[in-house]
């Protein structure tokens, strides 16, 4: 056991502690605000499910950057080697779980804003989509290895599948996740664009709903520093589209320091991950934003909004609220409306008197 870890392993165990301790913040402000209106919803919870999973896959990325993932083969024993990849494997396991219930999550939240069928239906197919790549990814990583505990120990009796299989499940389910998320952040753009809202609302709220495009993006822009050199040539970086999972599940590859290349998965994984958290919790907590000077002045917008909307005050209750039960708003307004229209009856009858007379 490696103490303190060092390098790609250090990094591994600091990017770990970090996103575990900003996404409990994050999901506990989010729960404290949905609990506080009353509104908590399937999204809230499949997001706490999320993070609870999380939890798991960083404590796995910490144990094993502890346990030699990230450093060199000159650096670690057989026994180190051994906990380390034990380790791994269970975030690989976990990893594919957490997804299910971050993007879960954030589609279900986009169910309640659209209403168009066929956007729905689109954001189901995502839901089903990553549940079975990932149930699937999961299998595939479960089956590898006959028994299971041959993944980490070679020396029990049993076979493996090649390497290479490993490799093609990091590529399935990078490109899965990668398809969802992007189905995800533009789906916002849909939802939006006929919507009764002015554009500086749909502008403001589409800011908000499209934090996703950055979860996406670090799926996307390529990471500076070439880790497995040995493994990966011009091409093949070329062929990947510079996406940083595949640029790096060619690690479960690697011949030498095997262990340096693999702590790269797992950062961007927690990287991934983590922010998904984060940008999926991010609307849940539009009501904080106006307790900050200027920037949260009446940030709030109303589903039936548009032209009726007030233009001081903004009602952001699609993204806050569990689609409003159509509820308190919309009973307290139409009595209003009613007494205002009956008022302006009676001052219409009441002139037109006045003018016979």
């Amino acid at each position: 056991m490696l103490d303190p870890p060092d390098g790609a392993g250090r990094t591994l165990r600091d990017i770990s502690i970090a996103f575990l301790v900003l996404t409990w913040l994050i999901v506990i402000l989010r729960m404290s605000v949905r609990i506080s209106r009353k509104c908590v919803g399937a999204d809230d919870w499949c997001m706490v499910g999320g993070l609870v999973l999380f939890s798991v896959v960083c404590t796995t990325t910490i144990m094993s950057a502890y346990n030699g993932i990230g450093a060199y083969d000159n650096q670690t024993s057989a026994e180190t080697k051994q906990e380390g990849r034990k380790w791994f494997f269970l975030f690989q396991v976990f990893y594919c779980a957490t997804t299910v219930p971050i993007k879960s999550s954030i589609c279900i939240m986009l169910i309640r804003l659209t209403p168009f069928a066929i956007y729905r239906y689109i954001l189901y197919g995502v839901i089903i989509f990553s549940t079975l790549s990932a149930f699937a990814t999961i299998v595939g990583i479960l089956a590898l290895c006959t028994p299971v505990a041959r993944t980490w120990n070679v020396n029990l009796p049993g076979h493996c599948g090649p390497p290479e299989v490993l490799t093609r499940l990091g590529y399935f389910i990078s490109a899965s996740c990668i398809v969802s998320d992007w189905s995800c952040a533009i789906m916002p753009i849909f939802i939006l664009w006929n919507s009764q809202m002015r554009w500086l609302m749909k502008i403001s709220v589409g800011v908000v709903l499209a934090l996703g495009v950055l979860y996406v993006h670090l799926c996307i822009f390529e990471y500076p520093e070439p880790v497995c050199t040995d493994t990966f040539s011009v091409s093949d970086r070329a062929s990947t589209g510079n996406l940083v999972r595949f640029q790096y599940v060619i690690a479960y590859e690697n011949t030498t320091n095997y262990y340096y290349g693999i702590a790269f998965i797992a950062i961007w994984s927690i990287v991934e991950s983590g922010t998904g958290i984060i940008a999926g919790s991010a609307p849940a907590l539009a009501p904080l934003i106006k307790h900050i000077p200027i920037i949260g002045r009446g940030f709030i917008i109303t589903p039936e909004g548009g032209q009726q909307a007030t233009k001081r005050r903004w009602r952001l209750q699609h993204i806050t609220n569990t689609f409003p039960s159509r509820s308190k708003t919309e009973d307290q307004s139409r009595p209003q409306a009613t007494e205002s229209q009956s008022g302006q009856t009676m001052m219409t009858s009441g002139n037109s008197n006045r003018a016979a007379g």
